[in-house]
């Protein structure tokens, strides 16, 4: 009887501890909901991106920054959507930092450049998404040519220096694709899992220490690309369209509040001799960057709930690539009239 009795209590507690579980893991589903939720991802093939976002689905987060909103119509998250009757005069083209999901979407860069190219009447997209790096954007670039006929391509890097070999591989159309898990989508579905996969991400990331590049490999560097990027133009210019590189680079700070980018200089003045040759536009965020900073003691890159100098454009950045590439698009339409 004694026995009877407490198999019954144990029974009773297992099933209270299941159903606490059970609520908790509820609750930490709608906390994650306004958290971290991002969207489901959509593999493509042969488009303008390796995948794109669920269409129309809702997205927020308070991991890095603070950014929420609709992703649009064709899967990018943008303010406004395309149309058919509509088609954008100018595309922007690159990695996270242009999906700007770490902040709203009337502060990102493609709203602030839409804004300000009103006065030539051009109008703004992007399908920046995460992983698009120069590399894997260039590799899209038939892709981008063949749907949308934009006036302007503009490409935006946080790199100057690129692997030989992945610049082989996209000159000889072998670039990794960026595919999916079809398990990853199907559980990421529920948001905590989202959030846990990506504290995971970051545990891993945070072992790695990136590897230096010596000078010489600079210097190698913005020969071996020069012929992509020669290739990029003639593509561009063959469908009338300008290409634009703009590259953002990480700033430090000294003990004595002296601010310095984290580049490298010679692979910058290969890369930009490399861009001046193939008649790329190319444009160069350090001055603009130092200059907030010591006006404004604002740096483009971080977040108060993370780190101050580090990770994501915020807002400030997002604002400054835009003035920047309005200047060049606006100085261009000046001289066509």
């Amino acid at each position: 009887m004694r026995n009877k009795k407490s198999v019954q209590a144990l029974l009773f507690w297992l099933i209270k501890v299941i159903i606490a579980a059970i609520l908790a893991f509820f609750v930490v589903n709608i906390f994650c909901i306004f958290y971290y939720n991002i969207p489901l991802r959509q593999s493509l093939e042969n488009d303008l991106t390796d995948y794109k976002w669920k269409a129309n689905a809702y997205q927020s987060r308070l991991t890095e920054g603070y950014g929420h909103g609709h992703i649009d119509s064709y899967g990018y998250n943008n303010d406004q959507s395309l149309t058919e009757e509509k088609q954008p005069d100018v595309l922007i083209v690159g990695s996270s930092h242009m999906e700007g999901f770490q902040v709203s979407q009337k502060k990102n860069m493609a709203y602030s450049l839409n804004t300000l190219l009103e006065v030539d009447n051009l109008s703004t997209y992007s399908i920046g998404i995460s992983g698009h790096t120069l590399l894997t954007n260039f590799s899209n670039i038939d892709n981008i040519l063949k749907s949308k006929l934009p006036q302007y391509i503009v490409f935006e890097t946080e790199n100057v220096s690129f692997d030989p070999d992945s610049i082989t591989q996209v000159i000889n159309n072998d670039f990794p694709h960026i595919g999916g898990s079809e398990r990853f989508e199907a559980l990421s579905q529920i948001p905590y899992l989202r959030l846990l996969y990506l504290q995971l991400q970051n545990l891993e990331a945070s072992h790695v220490t990136p590897s230096s590049i010596d000078t010489e490999h600079s210097k190698k560097t913005g020969s071996d690309i020069s012929p992509l990027l020669e290739s990029l133009s003639y593509k561009c210019q063959s469908a009338k369209a300008t290409p634009i590189i703009f590259y953002h680079p990480h700033l430090s700070i000294d003990d004595e509040g002296n601010v310095q980018p984290l580049t490298q200089q010679d692979a910058l003045k290969a890369f930009s001799t490399a861009c001046q040759n193939a008649d790329i536009v190319f444009i160069d965020m350090t001055d603009s960057f130092i200059s907030e900073y010591e006006h404004n003691r604002t740096l483009p890159h971080g977040f108060m709930n993370t780190e101050i100098g580090t990770g994501h454009l915020n807002a400030t950045g997002h604002r400054l690539c835009a003035e920047e590439v309005f200047k060049s698009i606006h100085e261009i339409e000046r001289i066509k009239k």
